[in-house]
């Protein structure tokens, strides 16, 4: 045997595991890190795939709403309340109907601290605000008001409701009126 065939053996060998160890290595490492990184470009890309055509959906879904009724939908469930519209509004019906009104006054959010009401505003994306209203009349005329709230072009409840027998035929109301505003935050088509 030759001595220096097995140092030029062992050498190449030595020289092999240190081209794989500190070549060959890093560079399947490396490989792996970008397959890793094209695997989860393509897992957000299916992501973001899926968002938009659900976007396109909602946005045709939109889109297959006429404006007349858009427009009637944000006056029916609007997202924020005009109160000085709302209290406009009663005592264009006081008047319409024939009824004398002292207090007409505009509450603020109503919050109801009962136990049932909080886990059902828990679930609800509407917020209650609350009006209050005193009129006077006979009992046609107090009928007559109530019609015309019903008949309001936005959603207005009756919450509570005392009414009391005054001189003669006539009567006094008072009234909580409540009215309901979309969540903002949590308004969106579905």
């Amino acid at each position: 045997m030759k001595p220096l065939g097995l140092i030029s053996k062992v050498g190449a060998i030595g020289i092999s595991i240190a081209i794989v160890m500190f070549f060959v290595r890093p560079l399947f490492s490396d490989i792996g890190e970008v397959q890793n990184q094209i695997q989860q470009y393509a897992q957000e890309r299916e992501r973001v795939t899926q968002t938009n055509s659900t976007l396109a959906a909602r946005v045709s879904q939109l889109e297959s709403i006429s404006v007349a009724d858009r427009e009637r939908l944000t006056t029916f469930m609007p997202t924020f309340i005009d109160e000085v519209a709302v209290l406009r509004d009663l005592e264009i019906m006081a008047n319409d109907s024939g009824v004398t009104y002292s207090d007409i006054s505009y509450n603020g959010e109503m919050v109801d601290k009962s136990e049932k009401s909080r886990l059902a505003q828990s679930d609800s994306q509407l917020e209650k605000q609350e009006f209050a209203i005193a009129i006077e009349g006979n009992y046609t005329r107090i009928k007559d008001f109530f019609s015309l709230l019903e008949q309001n072009h936005y959603p207005l409840q009756v919450y509570a409701l005392n009414i009391s027998q005054l001189e003669g035929s006539f009567l006094t109301a008072e009234a909580s009126i409540i009215t309901y505003v979309q969540d903002s935050a949590e308004s969106t088509i579905r």
